[in-house]
């Protein structure tokens, strides 16, 4: 009789330790459910700026009653150009691919049991850095693509908030994007004797 010896599932990898330093506690339930709260409020207003900023369509007949309709902005009524919109649009679009990679990540190491106070800066400046290389990337996608002069009201309004939403949610990937572009345009500088690579 042969003996049928089954291998015991491996038991899933325990996660690093938490190195030296100030936030190697972990996160009381109390502020976790707070900052939930706070980025689906952060995700809701963010979302709302998008809806209420985006340009109207043009009329179907060609002609513009009205440059720069008036719209409502929590009680108030604005009255802005759509280059100014657009580039409000896209701001806001970046920021809030900023917020899903925040809730997402908190999500996972909440749920993971894995949260400590060293992420809790990252969760909370992610939405401003979605936002800033959302700008980063309308400016190069505006200045290198669009070389002649072009109005506001044929531009892909769709597709830039779509670029912008995509940079603040792999903002990662977009710092990796831009660093290889200006590294095609630009000879590197020379490094001096003391020269330490940076991390990453």
């Amino acid at each position: 009789m042969i003996a049928v010896v089954q291998a015991a599932p491996s038991a899933p990898a325990a996660p690093p330790a938490p190195g030296p330093g100030p936030g190697a506690g972990p996160v009381p339930g109390v502020v976790i459910f707070g900052l939930a709260l706070l980025f689906v409020a952060i995700s809701l207003v963010l979302v709302y700026t998008v809806i209420q900023f985006w340009p109207p369509p043009a009329p179907a007949g060609g002609t513009q009653t009205s440059s720069n309709p008036e719209f409502n902005y929590f009680g108030f009524d604005l009255n802005l150009p759509e280059e100014a919109r657009i580039f409000v649009v896209v701001v806001a679009s970046g920021a809030v691919g900023g917020a899903i990679h925040s809730l997402r990540s908190l999500m996972w190491y909440v749920g993971n049991r894995n949260l400590v106070w060293s992420w809790i800066l990252m969760y909370c400046l992610l939405p401003l850095i979605g936002a800033l290389f959302a700008t980063i990337f309308y400016v190069v996608l505006r200045g290198g693509l669009l070389t002649v002069q072009t109005s506001s009201t044929s531009l892909n309004v769709y597709g830039f908030a779509a670029v912008g939403a995509l940079v603040g949610l792999f903002s990662e990937q977009a710092a990796a994007k831009l660093k290889d572009v200006f590294s095609a345009m630009f000879s590197p500088a020379e490094k001096g004797a003391d020269h330490v690579t940076p991390a990453g």
